[in-house]
């Protein structure tokens, strides 16, 4: 199938429009007088009508069909209820890549928690999603268990009322300080995608404090880290949006210490860290008690590793 059987005549349109404005960035780029006043006025154009593209719901519905066929021709396996299709307009993670991507990157994170549950022999009734973002994990967790209470947590309060709105989740107040986090009951398995890799170590410890709490004795967390392959990113060119960085200090740094973290220049509190197995599970059970269950280095999306850990006590 191709991707034009997914869209609809203005849905045709709107790919066009977003041809042309990349191709009119290209052409200003090339100029020399007053090109970078034109080229933001495109590229912002651009960004506006790709994002539209992007999440227009005939052309996502058409696209996770095919995400999910591949998924179920590859492992055998089925949701037992539809998958929810639509993507928000101020879904963030949209820029990050186009609409298959955003799909495939939901599905393998979702591929790690069911992994985790079946490895750790339990069907989580009670499951938090932290951040949730605008559902990209979320809408997987709930066509998987439809009937467990879905928790979503996120500082941006927009992708929690999407995700109560559309994948009938709970909402929760999520907070930059771990502690000022509160649920009513704890909970089975908690999925933590991609906060790790932007903390300091203590800033870790405090999350990691709070995941003991709320979780159940045996409960299961699944949360990624920066690892052996995204230092290969780093020393290979990947900049990780920060303006200063010298990788080889970064690495050395791991190296010795087991952890690095480096600051976004807008924000000490919040950047990129990068961290080892050892140093991680160390961590786990000195602050909290977790014992590790297992570990898979870059297994989100070939990138961040994935780490399965396991609340103390039956």
């Amino acid at each position: 199938m191709k991707l034009s059987d997914y869209l609809l005549p203005g849905t045709r349109t709107l790919r066009r429009r977003v041809e042309e404005l990349q191709t009119r960035i290209r052409s200003l780029r090339e100029t020399r007088d007053g090109w970078k006043v034109r080229a933001k006025t495109a590229e912002a154009a651009f960004k506006k009508c790709n994002r539209t593209f992007q999440t227009d719901p005939h052309r996502t519905r058409g696209i996770l069909e095919e995400v999910l066929r591949e998924y179920a021709e590859r492992t055998g396996y089925t949701f037992p209820v539809p998958v929810f299709h639509g993507i928000d307009i101020e879904d963030d993670m949209i820029w990050s890549g186009n609409t298959r991507a955003y799909f495939t990157a939901g599905l393998g994170a979702f591929e790690h928690v069911k992994k985790a549950a079946e490895v750790c022999d339990m069907a989580p009734h009670r499951i938090l999603d932290l951040p949730c973002g605008h559902g990209r994990v979320a809408r997987f967790l709930r066509a998987w268990r439809p009937d467990a209470a879905l928790l979503c947590a996120d500082i941006q309060e927009h992708g929690v009322v999407y995700c109560s709105q559309h994948l009938q989740a709970i909402p929760v107040k999520s907070h930059e300080n771990p502690e000022r986090i509160h649920l009513d009951e704890p909970v089975d398995l908690v999925w933590v995608g991609s906060l790790f890799t932007h903390l300091g170590e203590h800033r870790i410890e405090a999350f990691l404090h709070k995941f003991a709490q709320i979780l159940k004795a045996g409960g299961v967390l699944v949360f990624t880290t920066h690892g052996e392959k995204a230092l290969a990113r780093l020393q290979a060119g990947e900049t990780y949006h920060l303006r200063k960085c010298d990788p080889d200090a970064v690495c050395k740094e791991v190296a010795a210490l087991g952890f690095a973290y480096r600051a976004y220049h807008y924000s000490p509190d919040y950047g990129v860290s990068f961290g080892t197995r050892n140093h991680m599970e160390s961590l786990g059970e000195k602050v909290c008690g977790f014992e590790s269950v297992s570990f898979e280095a870059g297994g989100w999306g070939a990138h961040q590793d994935v780490h399965v850990w396991r609340r103390a006590g039956q």
